[in-house]
């Protein structure tokens, strides 16, 4: 069976299952769906599968979303189980998602293009808590559409990114079988990541912020922190920390959080083949002796996770994460003193503890 796409005719089966018919993008006033046509190991060695992917696809084609709604909904049989990864940055999360394509288990997707696109959709029409009409089935359509038939794994791990924590209680709604693990790292960490990021980077995380705060009740709760627009960099990086870890604390809090798990960086680099082993675990699957070798070998762990070629380890990691410290352990204290009481008092380390892995 053949349905129509724009100037041309693509296979249903194809379409539903081929991991090369990647789902892209999602254009929601001509609504529309995009696909790229990618090689399937182009899209597990990539570090993101977002705009920086399209430039490598052999070709692209669009869809009536409503065509491809009813196709996946008439779909006979199931697809491969997903799970999720949702991070607030600078985590390790790229890492973690590489380390368990190891596995004979899973294959990862970083930071798919369209997860990014729904998010985006979300903040700009849920601002006064409206979504738009049919998003529960745009959703889980695209969602579905994530999980083909790959060569290497039966189960898909996608890893968003830290944009779309948004999505957090979506997924938990319209991916009834996924599990979710919110990978984390404490206030001086996440400091000193930012202040190791180029120029950039660091540009980015003042509008980061205001879009990360704008989507709860946060400034609501703490209404001493909305003037962000004079808060100094590092400032803002801490308040990005916090309104991150409230969003997210907000967005699960209805959930079954049998599905929803929390992961500390700090615990992850320790001891890695322990905690890929319980990650693996609660994916529902027990990894072997040879998987998780792979896992932890030298050419995952010891190498840059957004360039292979780099040689990273954990150990040049931590020489110059306390280079960076001592260089600004004043900054750092002093915006750990302002905002350590605020984060006691929303009980955040405990509910993130109590959500632990």
């Amino acid at each position: 069976m053949l349905v129509a796409a724009n100037q041309m005719k693509v296979s249903v089966n194809r379409l539903l299952a081929d991991p090369e018919f990647y789902l892209f993008n999602y254009q929601a006033r001509e609504g529309t769906s995009e696909f790229l046509i990618v090689n399937e190991e182009l899209l597990g060695r990539a570090p993101f599968v977002d705009i920086r992917l399209a430039p490598f696809a052999r070709g692209q084609f669009t869809i009536s979303t409503a065509d491809l709604t009813d196709l996946v909904g008439n779909e006979p049989g199931t697809r491969p189980r997903q799970h999720f990864i949702f991070h607030h940055a600078f985590v390790c999360s790229t890492l973690l998602a590489r380390c368990l394509a190891e596995s004979d288990a899973f294959f990862s997707l970083k930071e798919p293009q369209i997860l990014r696109q729904l998010s985006d959709l979300k903040r700009e029409s849920g601002a006064n808590g409206e979504l738009p009409r049919g998003w529960g089935r745009v959703l889980k359509t695209h969602l579905q559409l994530l999980a083909k038939n790959y060569s290497h794994g039966n189960q898909v791990v996608i890893k968003a990114s830290n944009v779309s924590n948004n999505l957090v209680e979506d997924v938990i709604d319209h991916s009834p079988d996924s599990q979710l693990i919110y990978l984390h790292s404490s206030l001086p960490e996440f400091l000193v990541a930012n202040l190791k990021k180029p120029g950039e980077t660091r540009r980015k995380i003042p509008d980061l912020l205001a879009r990360v705060a704008a989507y709860s009740d946060f400034l609501e709760t703490c209404p001493q922190f909305r003037e962000l627009g004079r808060a100094s960099f590092l400032e803002t990086c801490g308040l990005l920390w916090l309104a991150s870890h409230y969003n997210f604390l907000h967005h699960c809090r209805a959930a079954d959080n049998g599905r929803v798990r929390t992961l500390a960086m700090r615990d992850f680099l320790a001891e890695p083949a322990a905690v890929l082993t319980r990650v693996c675990r609660f994916f529902g699957h027990d990894p072997s002796p040879a998987e998780l070798r792979r896992m932890t070998d030298d050419a995952i762990l010891a190498r840059h996770s957004k360039d292979p070629n780099q040689k990273y380890d954990e150990h040049t990691r931590s020489v110059e994460n306390a280079r960076v410290y001592r260089q600004h352990a004043a900054e750092i204290s002093a915006v750990v003193s302002r905002l350590d009481p605020v984060t006691r008092e929303l009980d955040i380390p405990a509910r993130l503890e109590g959500m632990a892995l």
